[in-house]
């Protein structure tokens, strides 16, 4: 029968009850509860993280962020940097962070939802996306009387039929009667 507190470290023996092994280092003064491997040293997952292989101090809750640490009820890790916001309310946009409650990202750029929109990932300011839908990169009131004709917004008669409208689109922007893209207004 095998010992479960013997271990064996890059052909070493060793004895599990206070040593680890951490990259073929047997490492002493480690109970195997509460610690773990960072590269060759050990460390206490109670108060330090491993963050790109070096051992870093840390509070509860702290978590890595490219070789630092960061905290989560306060900051954001955004590309391997820390930004402030906490993060149960942040998203990262490229580098920055942004309120997903009040903004949102397009591309890399962190725009307002209540003046502008993204559409064909470009940020555009005629309003809301309660109010407008994209054409392209081109947006048109949902209010009706407009509609999207392979990315060209295109005036039309609300009470026109449906078969009208798809016809106009045809006849204005395709020469050979595909629709790329068909977005009606209600």
């Amino acid at each position: 029968a095998t010992n479960p507190k013997i271990g064996i470290c890059a052909g070493q023996v060793f004895n599990r009850a206070g040593m680890m092994c951490c990259e073929g280092n047997i490492v002493e003064g480690a109970e195997a509860r509460g610690f773990a491997c960072c590269g060759p040293e050990v460390y206490n997952t109670r108060e330090e993280v491993c963050c790109g292989g070096a051992v870093e101090a840390a509070p509860r809750g702290s978590k890595c962020c490219g070789a630092g640490v960061y905290h989560p009820a306060r900051e954001t890790c955004c590309m391997n940097m820390v930004v402030p916001g906490p993060e149960s309310r942040m998203q990262c946009c490229g580098a920055e962070s942004y309120d997903k409650r009040l903004q949102g990202c397009c591309g890399d750029t962190v725009f307002d939802h209540s003046i502008a929109m993204c559409c064909n990932g470009a940020v555009t300011t005629d309003g809301p996306a309660s109010a407008r839908e994209c054409c392209g990169a081109n947006t048109f009131p949902k209010s009706g009387g407009h509609m999207c004709c392979n990315e060209h917004v295109v005036n039309v008669d609300p009470g026109t039929g449906f078969k009208v409208r798809i016809l106009s689109c045809r006849n204005a922007f395709s020469d050979d009667y595909s629709l790329l893209s068909l977005v009606l207004s209600a």
